[in-house]
């Protein structure tokens, strides 16, 4: 079993695109590469860590959103973003709203807010996303988002202990 860590997939938000430089002609398309992207790296007993805003699928997508869950790998937790309240209803194995540790890790959807708000944070590392690629690493914050990572999840084994911002 290996761990992975993502964020800002923003499945079904066909605007992502536009306003990510993301190489897709469309949203199905754009849908279809990361979930082939995500299955590719991650096993079905693999623990998968969604650092917030997995999708932006209105009424119109529920039905599409719930199959492509259903056929994402992995068991995953989501960390409450931005724009998941209508994601919460996906049959995640953990919900957790704010941040959690994982083997000194911290892991939060917007790194900078949490790192103003709990100045303990400041030289400890912190794995987050919200910020898309405009930047893979400042200071002690990795962003994990898909956008840095051509649609990829990240392996926690690459980025997981204290030099984590070395590796990028």
């Amino acid at each position: 079993m290996a761990r992975f860590v993502t964020s800002d997939t923003h499945f079904f938000h066909d605007n992502i695109r536009r306003y990510c430089n993301r190489p897709f002609p469309d949203m199905r398309t754009m849908n279809a590469a990361m979930e082939g992207f995500w299955n590719a790296a991650i096993e079905p007993k693999d623990e998968v860590y969604v650092l917030g805003d997995f999708a932006l699928a209105g009424p119109k997508y529920a039905w599409d959103l719930e199959q492509l869950f259903k056929r994402l790998h992995g068991r995953k937790t989501l960390l409450v973003g931005s724009h998941d309240r209508g994601n919460l209803h996906l049959p995640w194995e953990q919900i957790i709203k704010g941040h959690t540790v994982l083997d000194g890790v911290a892991l939060v959807h917007d790194g900078e807010e949490f790192v103003r708000n709990n100045k303990e944070w400041r030289d400890r590392p912190v794995f987050c996303g919200h910020v898309h690629a405009i930047w893979q690493v400042r200071q002690n914050l990795l962003n994990v988002g898909c956008d840095c990572y051509h649609f990829r999840p990240w392996p926690w084994e690459q980025g997981g202990g204290l030099s984590c911002w070395d590796l990028v």
